[in-house]
């Protein structure tokens, strides 16, 4: 029998929707390194993942959306980013901080609320 209303729908769906939703945005979030072969700078054929990653948070760090947190984080990730060691854990905590939205990361470097 179909569900005929919200509260029904959400009863028999709602786990396979949850686990759906975590499977999606895991991929989502995955680094990629599989890339196509006019990627790669003449007279290669791979890219290193670890300088990719790191390419990858620089990036991400200077276009969050808001100019504020663009400018401080973009800043510091440029001039850190390549100096980081992945023995030293930065690379995963920066990686962390990137991800959280911008309101928590102004509030993180602001020191407020």
């Amino acid at each position: 029998m179909n569900p005929r209303s919200t509260a029904e729908l959400k009863s028999k769906y709602s786990d396979v929707a949850q686990a759906r939703d975590v499977a999606l945005r895991d991929d989502h979030h995955a680094l990629k390194n599989d890339f196509p072969e006019h990627a790669f700078p003449p007279g290669q054929n791979s890219i290193d993942p670890d300088f990719t990653n790191r390419k990858r948070l620089v990036y991400r760090s200077k276009q969050r959306g808001w100019l504020e947190v663009d400018l401080l984080l973009g800043s510091f990730a440029t001039k850190y980013v390549p100096e980081f060691t992945a023995a030293g854990g930065y690379l995963h905590t920066c990686r962390i901080i990137i991800w959280h939205a911008s309101l928590h990361i102004e509030c993180l470097i602001t020191m407020t609320n």
